[in-house]
């Protein structure tokens, strides 16, 4: 089973997803379970109904815990624009506020108009 798209899509090109993580996604999910572990509140999904529409992971820093980092934020391309960005946003602040990072991190592709926009 691999992981779902919106962990490839995330990457500026999604194939570099696969030869880092391999075919089938693996060291990724090895990862997300350790990071589970660490952080089990990092991780968030925003379900409607059955379906996961919009996704973040995130955790503080590890050489610097002031600082918050978002490694994923991700809105299923149909629920764009709905505002479902900003629940997630708040969400995520709320935590890594909770965490007691004082401010946050997150890297964008340059191609990634909508996400530089947010």
């Amino acid at each position: 089973m691999r992981p779902s798209r919106s962990r490839a899509i995330s990457f500026a090109d999604p194939e570099r997803f696969w030869r880092e993580f391999g075919a089938s996604g693996e060291r990724y999910l090895a990862w997300l379970r350790e990071e589970i572990r660490k952080y089990p509140d990092g991780q968030l999904h925003a379900w409607l109904g059955e379906e996961v529409v919009g996704q973040i992971e995130m955790r503080p820093l590890a050489d610097d815990p002031t600082c918050g980092y978002v490694f994923l934020y991700y809105v299923v391309p149909a629920w764009r624009g709905t505002g479902i960005a900003a629940l997630l946003d708040s969400q995520a602040v709320a935590w890594l506020r909770a965490q007691g990072c004082r401010r946050a991190r997150l890297s964008v592709s340059e191609t990634n108009a909508r996400a530089i926009r947010f």
